[in-house]
């Protein structure tokens, strides 16, 4: 069922795409009991013209990851080729636990997902970097992205 949703969502007619999303890295911190935890996150997605929002990934407990959401811009600033800008997605993150979740879990293998995030870009190459909250800890997560 999931994967009939992601193909209707990708071949709807209102979402052209327009930024790809690739790589994924995270720190969680220097804290000895985070040290197992995966920081290289491998992944693939793609943020429509519309906001919508679609993601997969290897998550911090080494289990594939998947994210439907929406990322609103808040402000940009472009100097010629360069670009900074601010936006949070928001949405549903499956492949954690109910404890893995911490509060964000809403049952059904599912969580809330929110991620503000600063975008600096150059021509049509981004690298964002959001911040969250991990184990009550700041957890900063980066990612390359392509416009088309």
């Amino acid at each position: 069922m999931k994967y009939l949703l992601l193909v209707l969502i990708l071949l709807s007619p209102s979402a052209y795409a327009t930024d790809l999303i690739l790589g994924g890295w995270s720190s969680h911190g220097s804290q000895s009991e985070y040290e197992k935890l995966n920081e290289v996150h491998y992944a693939l997605g793609v943020i429509f013209e519309n906001g919508l929002t679609v993601v997969t990934f290897k998550n911090s407990f080494y289990k594939q990851s998947g994210v439907v959401g929406y990322t609103k811009e808040f402000s940009k600033f472009n100097h010629g080729k360069y670009s900074v800008s601010t936006s949070v997605t928001v949405g549903v993150v499956t492949g954690y636990s109910e404890e893995q979740a911490e509060g964000a879990w809403i049952g059904g293998g599912a969580s809330m997902y929110l991620l503000p995030t600063l975008t600096i870009g150059y021509d049509r190459f981004k690298i964002d970097t959001g911040i969250s909250i991990a184990f009550n800890k700041p957890l900063i997560t980066n990612n390359f992205r392509y416009t088309f």
